[in-house]
């Protein structure tokens, strides 16, 4: 019996270097390409404005296309995976005000919807929450919000 158990010992570590090693590669290729970061327009009209935010583990370029609004994704490093220094949700949603104010600066107020899926809902809502002039002005443009899985009071 010693010799099948070691047979089917080999014959699954063998498996399970096949199964797992395209897997690895990918997870060490996923660390080696950091994900921008900021404000990127992904498409322009003048109309009205869309503002995704991704959860963790997603990338901000996989958007649908709305020809008729503006799309603008803030890209933050939601890659768990990746060497990166450690950011609170309310660093990166303060983060994102400021650079949402400096954005929208010198232009027409257009009305604006927060789609925010996941942790990017809750990166929303820490922006919303920061107190000043930049805060109100964002406010005063916001016709909708809309949180898609975002985990509200936590995730089990």
């Amino acid at each position: 019996m010693t010799g099948w158990t070691g047979v089917v010992a080999a014959v699954a570590l063998v498996l399970a270097a096949v199964t797992l090693g395209p897997i690895v590669a990918k997870l060490r290729q996923r660390r080696q390409s950091p994900r921008p970061e900021g404000i990127q327009i992904i498409s322009d009209p003048l109309d009205a404005k869309i503002l995704a935010f991704h959860g963790l583990g997603a990338h901000p370029e996989h958007t649908d296309d709305f020809p008729e609004a503006r799309i603008v994704s803030f890209a933050h490093n939601s890659d768990w995976l990746i060497d990166a220094p450690v950011k609170t949700a309310q660093t990166i949603g303060h983060r994102l005000l400021d650079k949402l104010a400096e954005h929208r600066s010198g232009r027409p107020r257009v009305p604006i919807v927060f789609i925010g899926h996941s942790f990017g809902g809750i990166i929303v809502k820490e922006a919303l929450c920061k107190p000043g002039d930049a805060t109100r002005e964002v406010a005063d443009s916001i016709c909708g919000i809309i949180f898609l899985g975002t985990p509200h009071i936590g995730s089990v």
